[in-house]
């Protein structure tokens, strides 16, 4: 039988810069946890196998105010990149799209 986990691989915390489009809207204090699926199961032979899946990449974003449920862009202190949208008033965030390096590169 397949299993799906959810697994945190990476948390971060810091003071970064909140964008609409090329605007800039204000500085906030984020806290970003990034999970990884991983399908795991047994094969006939009765081994084992687990395989990455998708990222999911949560957190929260203070300051502001910033609009709920707008695509916005975070830019962290060293310069990663998260289109992301707040989706309640307390500040929780989903990410939108990939969250890349200063270099252009995922972040994990």
């Amino acid at each position: 039988m397949e299993d799906l986990q959810l697994e945190k691989i990476k948390s971060l915390a810091g003071a970064g810069k909140v964008f609409s489009g090329g605007r800039l809207l204000g500085e906030g204090d984020y806290q970003i946890d990034v999970y990884q699926e991983f399908l795991q199961g047994q094969t006939l032979s009765n081994g084992q196998y687990r395989i990455p899946g998708m990222k999911r990449i949560v957190g929260t974003v203070q300051g502001g105010p910033f609009p709920i449920g707008s695509n916005l862009k975070l830019v962290t202190i060293d310069g990663a990149t998260l289109p992301f949208f707040i989706s309640n008033s307390n500040g929780r965030i989903e990410a939108s799209g990939p969250f890349l390096t200063k270099d252009g590169q995922p972040f994990v």
